[in-house]
């Protein structure tokens, strides 16, 4: 009987039956489908070519323009119009930002630029959130823009809990923890401790440099060095030495 016939032969057997016009119709269908599938990041990468030399300037404190800056900015507009990546909302933000700080502020010219760089940051963090560096530059635009308050304090936070060790960011997150510091709760200090007791043991120097010029905060470093009494004797040293000089 067919049904027996079926059986035996199995589904493969029939396919081998099938025109020869028909396979290639389902293998075109199926390049088609994965053409359709690949073409907005395809065309997103390409939309970001012009800009990535500026990306990689800024990524490595080189200087560029604002031109450069503006160009950036439209390669990145251009290709979140074929997807709306995490990254690339938040690379978005970063050209907002060095725009904002060769920008004259006249009441909406540097400030509308830090608005346009924290809004587009959110998005970003909304999509790709476990960003260290994303969230450390979230609290330093609710900074400038809100000042010292819980949105800073969130943003620093959640920049420690993604990433507690990276060092690029340990002198930027102290000093942005000291702003906030009467905002952060016992354990949210502990955390800021932590990464005070990091940032001395591989930049010392930057580390007085921050507290140099604010009592409250030589305290919460040397507090945070309780337990380190070498380190801690060192800081006071430096310090002291710091404040014959004046």
């Amino acid at each position: 009987m067919p049904t027996e016939q079926i059986g035996k032969t199995g589904i493969p057997s029939l396919l081998r039956r099938w025109p020869e016009t028909a396979r290639i119709l389902i293998g075109l269908g199926l390049g088609i489908a994965l053409l359709w599938l690949a073409t907005p990041r395809t065309m997103a990468a390409f939309m970001n070519l012009p800009g990535d030399p500026v990306l990689q300037a800024m990524q490595t404190d080189q200087p560029v323009t604002s031109d450069d800056l503006r160009g950036f900015i439209i390669s990145r507009e251009n290709a979140l119009a074929w997807i709306d990546a995490g990254r690339t909302w938040t690379d978005l933000s970063l050209g907002y930002l060095r725009l904002a700080g060769q920008t004259e502020d006249d009441g909406t010219g540097a400030t509308n630029y830090l608005e346009l760089s924290a809004k587009a940051l959110k998005t970003g963090l909304s999509k790709a959130p476990a960003n260290p560096y994303a969230w450390a530059r979230m609290s330093y635009l609710d900074l400038r823009l809100e000042g010292a308050g819980v949105d800073a304090r969130n943003s620093l936070i959640f920049s420690l809990f993604t990433g507690p060790y990276e060092r690029p960011l340990a002198e930027s997150r102290v000093e942005y923890a000291l702003a906030v510091w009467h905002e952060l709760t016992v354990s949210q200090q502990a955390l800021v401790q932590e990464q005070v007791v990091f940032l001395d043991r591989f930049d010392r120097w930057s580390l007085l440099g921050l507290i140099r010029q604010n009592l409250d905060a030589q305290v919460i470093a040397l507090t945070a060095l309780a337990n380190e009494p070498e380190r801690k004797a060192a800081l006071l040293a430096a310090l002291l030495a710091d404040l014959k000089k004046k």
